[in-house]
């Protein structure tokens, strides 16, 4: 996640993002023990897509995103070896549209 922050772009061919629904992301986190503020912070940052953009605004056309909400290891394994042979098959990922339609912005952004 520091990448966009310490590698320059002419010395990457491809980056790969993966995102994870925030919904899925409270368990993970909570079975980690994370805080209630850090559960929220980086379920935050995931909806916002905070590390997406960055890569992007850094490496544009070399970025590329993975929704493996609903993907086993191997399928995301398969998908990251396809798109890094064939610079196709990016997911654009929108969690803040879901999260809205949920009515949902409360449970992630406020105290």
């Amino acid at each position: 996640h520091l990448a966009p922050y310490v590698l320059h772009k002419n010395k990457i061919k491809i980056m790969i993002v993966l995102r994870r629904n925030p919904y899925d992301l409270i368990s993970v986190y909570k079975n980690r023990k994370y805080s209630d503020k850090k559960i929220k912070e980086n379920a935050g940052s995931e909806i916002l897509g905070i590390i997406a953009h960055d890569a992007i605004s850094k490496f544009q056309e070399k970025v590329f995103q993975i929704n493996i909400s609903r993907k086993t290891i191997q399928e995301t394994v398969e998908k990251t070896v396809n798109l890094i042979s064939s610079n196709k098959g990016n997911e654009e990922v929108d969690w803040l549209e879901l999260v809205r339609k949920n009515n949902d912005l409360g449970k992630f952004f406020v105290d």
